[in-house]
């Protein structure tokens, strides 16, 4: 299949990881999800010989492989596609060599017990490093610091800001919509509520909220919380949209 094109910033992130990374050492780049970064991990699997990418999980792995080939999908084994380049972390593991180098897919679980064992290796071996996320960090400050320590380069190819600016995504927005007073739910001495109690009361608004939810979901990506399954699954059946997740 041949390589796509890229967009400028996108050759521009290839760019910098060819410059900036030497044998043994480690780059990682991040812009938003959304922008476009498995395309330059494939990009990087082109042009970098004797390199694999690691995705978490299989399902990525695929997905990873269709955008390699261009093809909505895949019925092929799991070895079909890492012949052609694409690994999870616990597959590589149990493989006989290293590769010459591995691309970080998703770079932020690099902390992980087998991608850290898998980076070592592949560090002393003299083997390079390419890391691509949208979070650049950890749950706390200390695994955080651990993180930024790995890299002997990093860097931000786009901010959110500028992605919203060149489209690749929007603004987020929060509507809150009371479905029902306050003074109307009775909290225990706990400070806690009776879920049964929420869903006997906001009941009657359901056929309202109905209509707020279509109204919001023909014009924006929706997910309506509600406070109990049976009554999200009683609400899913009373809405058109398919897109809209309750």
């Amino acid at each position: 299949m041949p390589p796509r094109n890229l967009y400028i910033w996108q050759q521009d992130a290839v760019n910098w990881f060819l410059a900036k990374t030497k044998p043994g050492q480690r780059s990682l780049g991040s812009s938003p999800t959304g922008t476009g970064k498995s395309e330059i991990a494939l990009a990087l699997l082109r042009q970098v010989p004797g390199s694999i990418i690691i995705v978490p999980q299989p399902d990525i792995q695929r997905q990873m492989a269709c955008k390699l080939l261009g093809v909505e999908s895949l019925d092929c084994s799991r070895e079909w596609i890492e012949e052609r380049g694409i690994w999870t972390p616990m597959r590589l593991r149990k493989a006989s060599c290293l590769p010459a180098a591995i691309i970080w897919d998703e770079a932020h679980h690099r902390n992980c017990p087998t991608w850290t064992e898998l980076g070592s290796r592949l560090c002393q071996a003299g083997g390079m490093e390419f890391g691509l996320t949208a979070t650049p960090y950890c749950r706390t400050s200390f695994q955080t610091a651990k993180f930024a320590g790995l890299w002997h380069n990093s860097t931000t190819f786009l901010t959110l800001e500028m992605a919203i600016q060149l489209g690749f995504r929007r603004r987020i927005g929060c509507h809150t919509i009371p479905l029902v007073d306050d003074d109307l739910i009775k909290i225990s001495s706990t400070g806690e509520y009776s879920v049964e109690a929420v869903t006997s009361t906001t009941k009657s608004k359901l056929v309202q909220l109905a209509d707020i939810i279509e109204d919001l979901a023909s014009r924006l990506s929706t997910v309506c919380w509600l406070p109990s399954t049976p009554r999200s699954e009683e609400h899913t059946s009373e809405l058109q949209s398919p897109y809209v997740i309750s």
